[in-house]
């Protein structure tokens, strides 16, 4: 169930569109290394060291680990006050999930629900990549593809899967803001990042022009864009779209101009039986919202370690009993 859209501060865009940006690549931990430090040049070691002291002296102090782990988080409790008050409960679980530009770490995550006092929803113990939900996964789960049946079994989920075929698959993400795309090769919903990504800040929606011409040339510039990027992979055998502005009809028609030679249709035109054109924008909105719910769903009933107790099933297989006016 859609609850809000929280509009982002200056700082959350400015810091979003920083991250998406920037370098991709992470250290051997997985971790997000600071300006100044390099992983494989020794004399930077004391810079790192003196910035994990000054995290961990923040934490202690109960402030964000970092100014960017404040911003982030503070979009985190307005979405948490929303929750709150729809569902007249209060919210202490969460699961979160982010562009594959952008890959918050698990630290990044950690320490946002360390300063809110949350928990992980989709937090597994024994599979660190799993933690970690960017939206091509949350999307391919919210279309309902590359989801095992069985999931309430671990190890038949995992026969299960294993039995999916791995297309090829592209994900378009169309929002007012911009237009992002990744590619994978993907069986399993539960597959951690895409193999590619790209984000182009300047053509989301609120940037089409008003003038024909104009309007006409800014339309052949996001289909080049999109033909550019598949070029190097084998051809998507499977579009999953995304965002608040797929409904726009000329947006599907220059996706198809840009995969002319797509022979599969789209997942999204058999979406609940609706068509773009007549499905609501807001179904779209919320997709990936949708897939990183019922990710939640799937690990709080027994997919993986279960943190609300009174949420998880007992050993039989059945619901433990609940008396909690929390979630």
């Amino acid at each position: 169930m859609p609850v809000a859209k929280i509009k982002g501060s200056s700082q959350y865009v400015e810091l979003m569109k920083s991250l998406a940006t920037g370098p991709v690549e992470r250290i051997s931990d997985g971790s997000r290394l600071p300006p100044g430090v390099d992983e494989h040049d020794i004399n930077t070691g004391n810079t790192w060291i003196s910035y994990k002291i000054k995290c961990w002296v923040r934490k202690l102090l109960f402030l964000p680990a970092t100014p960017e782990i404040g911003i982030l988080a503070d979009m985190v409790s307005q979405l948490r006050r929303e929750a709150e008050a729809v569902l007249e409960r209060r919210v202490k679980g969460v699961a979160i999930s982010s562009p594959d530009r952008v890959r918050l770490t698990v630290y990044e995550i950690k320490d946002i629900l360390d300063y809110l006092w949350m928990e992980d929803l989709v937090a597994e113990e024994k599979k660190t990549a799993s933690n970690q939900l960017f939206t091509m996964v949350a999307a391919a789960a919210g279309y309902g593809d590359g989801l095992c049946p069985s999931y309430t079994d671990a190890y038949r989920c995992e026969e299960e899967e294993n039995q999916f075929p791995s297309p090829c698959t592209l994900h378009l993400d169309f929002s007012n803001h911009n237009l992002s795309g990744s590619m994978e090769w993907k069986g399993t919903a539960r597959r951690g990042w895409a193999h590619a990504e790209f984000v182009e800040l300047g053509l989301g929606a609120d940037y089409i022009p008003g003038d024909l011409h104009e309007k006409k040339e800014y339309w052949y510039k996001l289909a080049d864009l999109i033909k550019e990027f598949v070029k190097p992979y084998p051809r998507p055998e499977k579009v999953y779209a995304t965002g608040e502005s797929i409904t726009e009809s000329l947006f599907l028609e220059a996706v198809d101009y840009a995969l002319d030679d797509l022979t599969v249709p789209f997942p999204l035109q058999k979406f609940l039986g609706q068509t773009p054109p007549t499905a609501p924008a807001e179904l779209f909105q919320f997709l990936t919202s949708m897939g990183v719910a019922e990710f939640a769903k799937r690990r709080q009933e027994g997919m993986a370690i279960c943190q609300l107790l009174e949420q998880c099933r007992d050993g039989t297989g059945t619901r433990a009993p609940q008396g909690s006016e929390e979630l």
